[in-house]
């Protein structure tokens, strides 16, 4: 039985990427911002079955927190006619004005789809659990760490540094 399922996703961050301006080779902020340019995941699929053991991993900036945060559904998501429909849609720079339009007149029109569409990119049937990536590293010596309080095992310590 499939416990998590995601078919065909589209995911953004909602009203926050309001704010995301995508950066150009020299780190300037582009003149222009493109709704598809603020989606955080396009066309995802993915199928997690009950007792599997599931590692997300990849490069930083490369999705992992929002997929994880798409399945908990912590990010908005955007059926596939919709994304074609304002993928090129341009949000101004230039001007606040024209920018709070462009936006509202893009919200608004996803709010209504999500309301009124029966598709269901997500299941989840059953409980999932996540565990956040979180250093356990204090500010102690690299053996303080190590031991973690433990008594000093020469042999396990010395295999620790080995594979470390």
């Amino acid at each position: 039985m499939t416990s998590v399922e995601i078919r065909n996703g589209f995911f953004y961050w909602g009203m926050a990427w309001k704010c995301a301006k995508p950066k150009q080779d020299d780190d300037k902020p582009a003149a222009i911002t493109r709704f598809e340019d603020i989606m955080t995941l396009k066309g995802i699929n993915f199928k997690a079955t009950k007792g599997e053991f599931i590692a997300v991993i990849g490069g930083v900036g490369s999705g992992k927190s929002s997929f994880i945060k798409a399945i908990s559904g912590n990010l908005q998501y955007v059926d596939k006619s919709s994304f074609e429909k304002f993928k090129h849609k341009i949000i101004p720079e230039n001007s606040i004005i024209e920018r709070e339009k462009a936006i509202i007149e893009i919200n608004l029109e996803l709010m209504w789809q999500r309301s009124s569409s029966k598709e269901k990119p997500i299941s989840v049937n059953g409980s999932s659990c996540y565990v956040e990536q979180v250093p356990l590293v204090q500010y102690l010596s690299i053996q303080d760490n190590i031991l973690f309080g433990s008594a000093m095992d020469q042999n396990k310590y010395n295999h620790t540094l080995k594979i470390c």
